[in-house]
């Protein structure tokens, strides 16, 4: 992080009179080593023993597990990848993406992704569009949810609205305290339970709720689905590729070398 040069002599100055100006012996400005800092045996290179934030105050040097980033996320930031909590003063902007393996902490997310290993809270709230995504290895917390998709390993609590949103929660859904507290349209998945003053609208908006079925459980069990009408599909084609080489073995009485091994190959491999 830091080389520190030690102060070199001076060259003493001269006067109008031609009299000498002795030069002031220069000072050691060696930066005291704060936390997660290493310093080498002669004492002239520091070191980041943590990934982090470097912070330099006054003549101490440290790294920080948090990246605290004010203002917005935005051309001026850039996207953001971390190793430990981020806190952004402001709102991460369309388009950026913010990933930590902590918490992740801002004012606003706006049509962007968020990725944390730990809580992702969001003092005002979501608005999303079709690429908006949090997920959290915890807890998501905001005032409002609209249009994006949420993923929480533990619950997401919102103040105010959930509207037109995927909500997966592996424990609870939580919305209490604001005015409306309400979840429309979209779909909520949990492991838990779900709590709103209203859910649902009387016009045509479809909201779904699924309680009772971890959400990662249910994400597993759809992609082994997947898997198995793939391998069956598979399969089908091997049978036939066995069926044709075979028959036409059967009618030359011998196959080219290539296509010979390739019929042993699927049959050993199929079991067929």
């Amino acid at each position: 992080l830091v080389k520190n040069f030690p102060p070199v002599e001076g060259k003493d100055g001269v006067t109008v009179f031609g009299d000498a100006i002795p030069y002031p012996p220069g000072k050691n400005m060696a930066p005291v080593p704060g936390k997660n800092i290493d310093v080498s045996v002669d004492g002239t290179e520091y070191f980041a023993i943590e990934a982090g934030l470097v912070v330099i105050s006054g003549n101490q040097i440290s790294v920080d597990k948090v990246l605290k980033t004010e203002g917005d996320v935005d051309f001026k930031v850039g996207n953001i990848d971390f190793d430990g909590t981020v806190i952004i003063t402001g709102a991460i902007m369309e388009g950026f993406k913010v990933r930590a393996t902590g918490d992740v902490l801002a004012q606003l997310v706006s049509q962007s992704s968020v990725d944390a290993g730990g809580n992702v809270t969001i003092e005002k709230g979501i608005i999303g569009a079709e690429g908006t995504s949090v997920k959290a290895g915890g807890n998501v917390t905001a005032k409002f949810i609209e249009n994006a998709h949420i993923k929480a390993g533990g619950n997401v609590v919102v103040g105010e609205t959930i509207m037109h949103s995927s909500i997966s929660a592996g424990k609870h859904v939580v919305v209490r305290g604001g005015k409306h507290c309400n979840i429309v349209g979209g779909t909520v998945q949990v492991a838990g339970s779900v709590e709103a003053h209203t859910i649902g609208a009387e016009s045509a908006t479809k909201t779904v709720i699924e309680i009772g079925l971890d959400p990662a459980a249910r994400e597993r069990l759809q992609y082994l689905d997947s898997e198995l009408v793939k391998q069956a599909e598979n399969h089908e084609k091997v049978k036939q590729a066995v069926a044709t080489l075979t028959k036409l073995k059967a009618q030359t009485g011998q196959l080219p070398p290539a296509k010979d091994e390739l019929l042993k190959k699927l049959t050993e491999t199929s079991g067929i």
